[in-house]
């Protein structure tokens, strides 16, 4: 782990950046934190990579991203340097799942919620969960989703911008 994240350390450079596990219940997550002093001063913000990516994709960029609060970017479960899970049926779940998980360990208040691509699919869908911190949504190159009963955009400004 130590070489791994010298690696991450070049890369984020001037930034200094946390590296750590949380296990959920699909098992390890990788996290990596920029900034997590001012997590308390101003919700972060928590980066969501999308389909055949990690969280490095947001390396080089991060710091430019929000310099006034902290940044929490996560390797999805199946991805990057998290571990390789055997998912259910309905893996969606499973990752929403294991999100709220590491949700839950590193951030103690509200946040503001970011995806590119799949990483939107899954942060729009957590923010159609019942119980959310979620302050704020930014989507990035956008998945879609299947037709819905009710219009998405009032599903999310419901749970999300009360």
């Amino acid at each position: 782990m130590i070489a791994q994240q010298n690696r991450v350390a070049q890369l984020m450079a001037p930034e200094e950046v946390e590296m750590r596990d949380v296990k959920t219940h699909l098992g390890r997550t990788r996290v990596f934190w920029i900034r997590r002093h001012l997590s308390e001063e101003k919700p972060p913000l928590v980066l969501l990579h999308g389909w055949a990516a990690g969280a490095g994709c947001f390396f080089r960029n991060a710091s430019g991203m929000a310099p006034d609060r902290s940044i929490l970017m996560i390797d999805l479960p199946g991805f990057a340097e998290s571990g390789r899970p055997k998912f259910s049926d309905e893996p969606e779940r499973d990752w929403v799942g294991a999100l709220k998980q590491v949700f839950d360990a590193e951030i103690k208040n509200d946040f503001w919620l970011a995806g590119h691509s799949f990483g939107c699919y899954l942060a729009a869908r957590m923010c159609l969960e019942e119980e959310t911190r979620i302050t704020g949504l930014i989507l990035l190159d956008a998945w879609g989703f299947k037709e819905m009963g009710e219009p998405f955009e009032e599903r999310i400004a419901s749970r999300v911008f009360h």
